[in-house]
């Protein structure tokens, strides 16, 4: 049995087969998780403009609370609301669930591109392309089996190697 590779991305070329079928699950589930890292990014948004708007609120009620003249400018509530612990926790949830739905759509556009990939592989084999040099194998396993393939063969046992 061929051990799993660790990376997701990485194409067992010794084991098309299995690619090629697992291929639309990987692309979904990668889907998933995109359009759940984009809820989490629009709802951290919608977080952070409430807390803005609350601050603006509650620093022109009673602008002494933020050590500011009785009437400030539109510059001083705007730099209080800013500088505020709260306003910059939600900003920094805005930028982590920016950063994360980033990376599920980095993930998702991976496996489209390695879905493509293996699309080529196969065409590949199915035009022998592979048949003119000996093969190569990208795991132990598959290096191990064209080694014993070999082994038989120049043994005279009559099996095929490129099986």
């Amino acid at each position: 049995m061929t051990k799993p590779i660790d990376n997701p991305f990485q194409i067992n070329s010794d084991r098309l087969d299995k690619e090629l079928i697992e291929m639309p699950s990987r692309i979904r589930e990668a889907g998933i998780r995109e359009a759940d890292a984009r809820h989490e990014h629009a709802q951290a948004k919608a977080r952070l403009e409430v807390k803005h708007a609350q601050l603006l609120l509650q620093i022109r009620k009673n602008p002494d609370k933020f050590d500011l003249r009785a009437k400030p400018n539109e510059a001083e509530v705007e730099a209080t609301v800013v500088t505020h612990p709260e306003y910059e926790r939600a900003l920094a949830e805005f930028n982590l669930a920016r950063k994360l739905m980033d990376l599920a759509e980095a993930d998702t556009s991976a496996f489209e591109s390695m879905r493509q990939s293996v699309g080529r592989l196969v065409d590949l084999v199915q035009i022998s392309y592979f048949s003119e040099r000996p093969p190569e194998a990208s795991t132990p396993e598959g290096r191990r089996r064209i080694s014993e393939g070999r082994s038989r063969s120049v043994e005279g046992d009559g099996i095929d190697s490129s099986q």
